[in-house]
């Protein structure tokens, strides 16, 4: 069965664009040999890679209430471009993002937004699992920082 493991999310300053950050990312795909045959054949199957806001888990609940729609939901903010998959190993995504995505409890004071990346496998076809495999990176707090 497929799997996905180590995930990664991190949040670089670009010098010379102050208003943009390099966010990326990495996860570890594992394939058993008839997940490979089919991608072979021509089954397709895809990761889908999302940055996500937290706003639900202890530590985002942790600093009290928020501008926003804090602790209702965790909110998608930002999705990079879709990778097929050809074989297990590495995959990497990256994006050049305005720093105000990231700006997800809508406060331009503190410190407080709490991002991960969410990595999820989907299969175009019904010989793979129906349901995508998803995993989370840990979080990054206070990426916005202004």
């Amino acid at each position: 069965m497929a799997t996905l493991s180590n995930p990664t999310f991190q949040v670089d300053a670009l010098t010379g664009m102050p208003h943009h950050y390099l966010v990326s990312g990495t996860v570890t795909i594992g394939l058993d040999p008839f997940e490979i045959s089919l991608i072979q054949m021509g089954y397709p199957v895809q990761l889908h890679s999302n940055i996500w806001a937290d706003d639900t888990s202890p530590l985002a609940l942790a600093d009290g209430p928020s501008p926003s729609d804090y602790g209702n939901s965790d909110d998608l903010l930002f999705s990079y471009t879709i990778q097929n998959i050809s074989a297990p190993g590495n995959y990497t995504v990256n994006a050049i993002v305005p720093r105000s995505l990231l700006n997800e409890d809508n406060s331009w004071a503190g410190e407080r937004d709490e991002g991960y990346n969410r990595f999820s496998l989907v299969s175009g076809s019904n010989l793979f699992p129906s349901n995508s495999i998803a995993i989370n990176s840990p979080l990054v707090m206070g990426v916005v920082g202004y």
